[in-house]
């Protein structure tokens, strides 16, 4: 009851966001279409993974995450620009050009540190660092995707092999 009498301005009001989940801001409608989606998607093949094949619950909601995981990729944004799968292509890859953003009350911080920065090894050991987590991003990248292919390569080859007629549930 105290968000009752809470004094909300306008810059609070967000119509965009749902729940104040900063990813779901500035959504265009086919975003907001992919998201949608792809959680009733993912609800879709969770219950019908159980119903109708009869799967386990926890091979069922294995099944059901890349759904989730392509509805937030795409229908997700990181800012106001780019989308959630944007942000990650441009991490993935050296861009042209590097371009950084401060706010402008952060201006004079920025000079002062400027200043800081009189050594060269520093710079470059900041880069070494800055390599070194793409790479082991990429290596994360890779082995979401790995094990994705073995749960859908799994999951047919529970389908191929499941006996239908192993499961009786009433007899006349």
């Amino acid at each position: 009851m105290a968000s009752m009498y809470r004094n909300t301005n306008l810059e609070e009001i967000e119509v965009d966001s749902f729940l104040h989940i900063d990813f779901l801001k500035y959504q265009t409608l086919v975003q907001k279409i992919i998201f949608i989606g792809g959680i009733i998607g993912a609800g879709a093949v969770l219950i019908i993974s159980t119903v109708v094949f009869h799967l386990n619950t926890f091979v069922s909601i294995i099944i059901s995450f890349p759904f989730l995981i392509f509805s937030i990729a795409f229908g997700c944004n990181y800012n106001q620009d780019l989308s959630l799968i944007k942000y990650l292509f441009l991490l993935l890859r050296d861009p042209a050009v590097k371009l950084e953003s401060r706010p402008t009350e952060d201006l004079d911080y920025i000079r002062e540190k400027a200043k800081d920065f009189s050594d060269v090894k520093e710079i470059a050991s900041d880069e070494q660092t800055a390599e070194a987590q793409k790479k082991l991003l990429k290596r994360f990248v890779f082995i979401i995707v790995g094990f994705v292919l073995f749960l859908v390569i799994a999951f047919v080859v529970l389908l191929i092999f499941k006996d239908n007629d192993a499961v009786i549930h009433h007899s006349i």
